[in-house]
């Protein structure tokens, strides 16, 4: 017998999720394939103006096809959320990079699989989405090389910066910069999809 945390009202829920993801999802093919993987995550770099971006992510399911990657996303809430088309551009962009370094394929599609509902909706990507990062970033680093005001914005991605201890925006009582520290040309910076 299980141990959980889940009431019996969760749990038969959780088994009608299932149930309607089996008949959705699985009844239907012909022919059952395994991803290539689940539960991943990819990071590229892209430099653009001496500025190196470090391009983070994860994905629930990763599928070959035959002209590419289908990347999958599992949908659990209970609402479905309308979708913004330039934020999910911008995403097919970024995921389009990071995989095309990591496997040496395009991603052809970015689906939304809504588990509550039985529903995917899909994405159909293009060269057109890269293009788009490329040029959002871009227009990024042009900001952040030529604009003295910028202001930084303290997250969760602090916590793995090697610059932390030195910040006044992350520490409360930052340390001085060692002598050695000089102004360096190139900025790194980190931007999680």
């Amino acid at each position: 017998m299980y141990h959980t945390k889940l009431n019996p009202s969760q749990i038969e829920e959780g088994r009608e999720i299932l149930r309607k993801y089996y008949d959705s999802f699985i009844a239907t093919l012909t022919a059952l394939h395994q991803p290539l993987t689940v539960e991943g995550r990819i990071q590229t770099r892209l430099a653009i103006e001496n500025i190196e971006f470090n391009l983070t992510g994860r994905f629930d399911r990763l599928d070959w096809l035959d002209d590419g990657l289908e990347l999958i996303d599992y949908k659990s809430g209970k609402e479905r959320k309308e979708l913004d088309s330039a934020e999910i551009d911008l995403q097919i962009g970024l995921y389009y990079l990071a995989l095309e370094e990591k496997y040496k394929k395009s991603l052809k599609r970015l689906s939304l699989l809504y588990l509550r509902t039985g529903e995917k909706v899909s994405f159909d990507t293009t060269d057109a989405h890269k293009q788009l990062v490329k040029a959002t970033i871009g227009k990024i680093a042009l900001q952040l090389r030529y604009d003295c005001q910028w202001e930084p914005a303290p997250g969760a991605k602090c916590q793995t910066c090697s610059y932390s201890c030195y910040c006044s925006a992350v520490t409360e009582n930052p340390l001085p910069l060692p002598d050695y520290a000089k102004p360096e040309c190139e900025l790194q910076l980190v931007l999680g999809f």
